[in-house]
């Protein structure tokens, strides 16, 4: 198209529209993804380009939309290919797939059946030309967009600039595989206006991370670097360059022949050049590398369970440098750098065991529970002082959908913000790994504080999805004690943890040990981080268990934290953020790894407890509340059961979860499927998902973990007021198996107290019927006792403590009855007593049951059954009727009467005969959640 032609049309255009007014105002917000990419006169230097990055280059595909002035790139693009093949261009003015990678790939123009002039209108600045952008988009044929101005920069309004700018973005979200590039106006003499407005551009690249091509600037400054503040369009230095620096203006046309719209030739020399060097960046190129850090070296990647431990030799003369860890399906080079996907930036001291660290007895003095630095190998100590790590958990994502393969890894050295993309060796690159998808386990240190029947294991968290800053170094932990200007420490990250799991000697369990273990977990509570090693078995009484002691470093309630928020600014989360339940997870993985490799003889899934003492009693009971999956049963002593009410803790809680106010969604995870039932519940608020009172009755629905709980009246710690006395009239209405009692002491251990009877303390005082309670058996949920302390308690008593059923663990009359077609289950009323155990013994009463925890039976919602009150002693038929289901699959039996000593038995089957099978639902509760 003829350039005196397009000079006209451009001042055409401005008459009659002011070359584009913009339409509608957008908000301008972007996510910052990567380092900016500025290029302007200071990337003129084509010769500088290495080859093979120029090849890279011909690899990618863009789209030029452009009025005139942008026509100087492609015109300086064509004399570049004229001069030296290497610089060969192919441009279209059709929307055609690419072929072929000997040449830079263009199509000049928006779809407008071959017109190469778009205005803003036909590009971004009408719904019509952002239809026609995405059309382009859509074909999936180009890598990268850019559109050029004409004169309208230097009228543009704010608005008009922030919507230009928006819409980009919104473009960028919506076409990620194609990234759209930002461009300034031509000069005009120096222009206020212009001068705020391609100022605004710049300063929004640079803070988001954007690709500008500065076009303004090259008309601003000339090759050394002269700045011209009342530069315009025409290039007025550009003569007397050419005339000083003949060389430079060599084969150029005469300035006079129009051959570079509105400009002097030598503009789309330079211009031209200058896309060539973004190309070569944007393919990867790292740009001219003068002084480049050393690599790091000594890199090696051994893999087990899941995960790859990628080590190195850090550069101890670099204290401030960063590692980039990077992985892909070939060796990495410089060349397919750009391909490789970056893991994580790793700070200097990844190894170092930050969450290990603990203020002893609480004075101000911080020490290493354990160790001082990782362990990623049982057979090995500690890491080397030196020696960097990220720990790597494999994914379908690192297999292309797959669950194995062979992985290549490369570690970079950053400093002073410069990577060093060109040196790849056998010192900082390595592969190939043979790697698969698995569940990871921990790594077992040897040697370390626990006794000798003890174990300490480090788990390593999955850096995807886990926030590495909650338990690094942060004013919230008060940096571990550690100088927060040393270097590493203000960029540092953690994502290992400490566990101690205990195993039982044979003597323990009576000279020789069962054919499966039972486990039993204990939540400690909250003490400032004060958390020494376990030099001695905290429940030291003989207990034929597995014992797991997790440590909740930073105090996270047993919950969790923020997905997003960097918590070493010492900020809370806010809007926007979501807290994840990344505790929790830990938990379930201590428990789930256990089962799947524990260190001695096996651990049996049917028989797993958890129990704690005020914040441990909170986890505890929101451990029972959620994961019937897992738990054979639960106690929780003094438990936080409504956080948002916790006049005491709610600052201790907000800056970990945010504000009430806020009360910011919640995203549930677990392993083995554990937390698949609760997706249901993602999204809900933090403090409503955290109201255990309001959860134990409208989750009433929902299956729970058999438990005890108990509250001191006297308690101003865990307020009684707000989280003990308001918890009993919630329980109560959601039907389950529990028990609780409230007494008359301040915030103490309650030692058990509250648990049902069958789940009471046996002779040797061992919790759970001396772990005898299994998790694959029917118990009936209960409610509604005339034996009862009056609900809300108004002071101390008991709630189910004078009621005994008939169990495999404690079988008077046999085990519950649970088929298809009947449950029945025998109970009786005894002493409130611990110690008074005999049916009969306690007073005449009546029970609302609900049977719970369920095998076989199907309660199907709204349908009608059939009960009876049968005596033990002889089968008498005590009392008969019906019940309907509720809609939720609820059926309880109103009322039934115990008040024969020998017990009473209850039978409940479907009025119409069993439902018809369906799926897996009558394979034992255990085999259907995956053991």
């Amino acid at each position: 198209m003829n350039a005196r032609w397009l000079a006209g049309l451009c001042l055409a255009l401005l008459v009659l529209w002011g070359c584009a007014n913009g339409v509608g105002v957008h908000a301008v917000q972007a996510d910052q993804t990567s380092a900016a990419l500025i290029v302007n006169h200071t990337n003129i230097d084509i010769t500088q380009i290495p080859d093979e990055w120029i090849d890279q280059a011909k690899e990618l595909a863009f789209q030029v939309a452009h009025t005139s002035h942008g026509s100087q790139i492609l015109t300086g693009l064509e004399w570049w290919a004229t001069q030296d093949a290497r610089y060969d261009v192919g441009i279209r003015y059709d929307v055609v797939p690419p072929t072929g990678a000997s040449s830079l790939l263009i199509y000049d123009g928006n779809n407008y059946d071959g017109d190469n002039y778009i205005t803003p209108e036909m590009y971004w600045a009408s719904d019509d030309g952002v239809s026609h952008t995405q059309g382009v988009a859509d074909t999936g044929y180009f890598d990268f967009s850019t559109w050029s101005w004409c004169g309208q920069q230097s009228d543009n309004s704010d608005e008009t600039v922030d919507s230009y700018l928006a819409t980009l973005n919104q473009l960028d979200a919506a076409y990620p595989a194609m990234q759209f590039i930002l461009m300034t106006g031509h000069t005009d003499g120096g222009g206020a206006t212009l001068a705020r407005n391609n100022q605004r551009v710049r300063d929004y690249a640079t803070a988001q991370g954007k690709v500008l091509f500065d076009f303004a600037d090259f008309e601003q400054y000339d090759p050394a670097g002269i700045y011209y503040a009342d530069a315009s369009d025409s290039c007025p230095w550009c003569d007397q360059w050419c005339t000083d620096h003949p060389a430079d203006c060599a084969g150029l046309p005469d300035p006079g022949d129009d051959w570079c719209a509105h400009t002097h030739p030598l503009q789309c020399k330079l211009k031209g050049a200058a896309f060539w060097w973004m190309a070569a960046r944007l393919a990867g190129w790292p740009g001219p590398q003068e002084t480049v850090a050393p690599q790091p070296t000594g890199v090696s990647a051994p893999t087990r369970s899941g995960q790859t431990f990628i080590t190195w030799q850090e550069r101890g003369e670099l204290p401030n440098a960063s590692y980039r860890v990077y992985r892909h399906d070939a060796p990495i080079t410089a060349l397919n750098l750009a391909e490789a996907t970056l893991l994580y930036e790793a700070p200097t001291g990844s190894a170092r065991f930050y969450s290990n660290r603990y203020n002893v007895e609480g004075g101000g003095v911080w020490a290493n529970r354990y160790l001082e630095r990782l362990v990623i190998d049982t057979a090995s100590g500690e890491l080397p002082d030196g020696t960097g790590l990220l720990v790597w958990t494999l994914a379908a994502d690192d297999f292309a959908g797959g669950q194995s393969g062979s992985g290549y890894y490369a570690v970079t050295t950053v400093d002073g913000g410069i990577e060093n993309r060109v040196d790849f060796t056998a010192e900082n690159s390595i592969g190939p790994i043979v790697e698969r998808v698995a569940d990871p386990l921990p790594v077992a240190v040897s040697g370390v504080g626990a006794p000798v029947t003890g174990q300490v294991y480090i788990q390593y968290m999955d850096l995807r999805t886990w926030n590495p800053t909650f338990h690094a170094p942060n004013p919230w932990n008060l940096f571990y004690g550690l100088d927060e200007s040393d270097p590493g420490i203000a960029d540092a990250i953690q994502y290992a943890y400490d566990y101690t799991v205990f195993q039982p000697t044979a003597a323990d369990c009576g000279g020789g040990y069962p054919e499966a273990i039972p486990v039993v977990m204990n939540l400690h509570g909250w003490s400032g981080n004060v958390y020494p090693p376990f030099t001695e078995i905290p429940d030291d009484y003989g207990w034929c268990a597995y014992r797991i002691y997790p440590i909740d470093t930073n105090e996270t309630w047993w919950f969790g934290f923020a997905e997003n928020q960097d918590y070493r600014t010492g900020d809370a989360p806010g809007a926007g953020d979501t807290i994840a339940n990344y505790t929790e997870q830990r938990l379930l993985r201590m428990v789930y790894d256990l089962l799947r490799d524990p260190p001695g003889p096996p651990a049996d899934a049917n028989r797993v407890f958890v129990f704690g003492g005020s914040m441990g009693g909170s986890g505890a009971l929101a451990l029972a509340l959620r994961y019937p999956a897992v738990f054979a049963a639960a106690y929780a002593s003094e438990p936080m059961t409504n956080y948002a009410t916790s006049s005491l803790w709610l600052g201790d809680v907000t800056p970990k979860w945010g504000s009430v106010d806020d009360n910011l969604p919640v995203s549930i995870d677990a392993p083995n499927g554990w937390a698949v039932p609760l997706q249901a519940y993602a999204d809900e608020g933090v403090f409503d998902w955290q109201n255990h009172q309001a959860n134990a009755e409208t989750r009433s629905a929902d299956e729970t973990v058999p438990l005890g709980i108990g509250h001191g009246t006297l308690d101003d710690v865990i307020a009684w007021d707000t989280q003990g006395q308001p918890t009993y009239p919630a329980f109560n209405a959601g039907k389950r198996m529990w028990g609780g009692v409230t007494v008359a002491v301040d915030h103490t251990w309650l030692a058990f107290a509250g648990l049902p009877y069958n789940l009471a303390s046996d002779d040797s005082l061992t919790p759970f019927a001396g772990f005898q309670v299994v998790h694959d058996e029917s118990v009936p949920g209960l409610s509604n006792s005339s034996a009862d302390a009056p609900l809300p308690p108004v002071g101390v008593g008991g709630y189910n403590q004078t009621i005994r059923w008939s169990s495999s663990w404690d079988a008077w009359d046999g085990a519950p009855v649970d088929t298809q077609s009947r449950w029945a289950i025998s109970l009786c009323s005894k002493d409130p007593d611990f110690y008074v155990r005999d049916c009969g013994s306690g007073p005449k009463m009546t029970v609302d049951i609900t049977p719970r925890r369920l095998q076989y039976f199907v309660v199907t919602p709204l349908a009608t059954y059939k009960w009876e009150n049968r005596l033990v002693r002889d089968n008498t038929l005590a009392a008969s009727g019906r019940v309907t289901a509720d809609a939720a699959g609820l059926v309880t039996v109103p009322g039934f009467a115990l008040t024969e000593p020998e017990g009473h038995r209850l039978i409940l089957e479907p009025e119409g005969g069993p439902p018809p099978p369906a799926s897996d639902l009558y394979l034992p509760l255990l085999q259907r959640e995956g053991f």
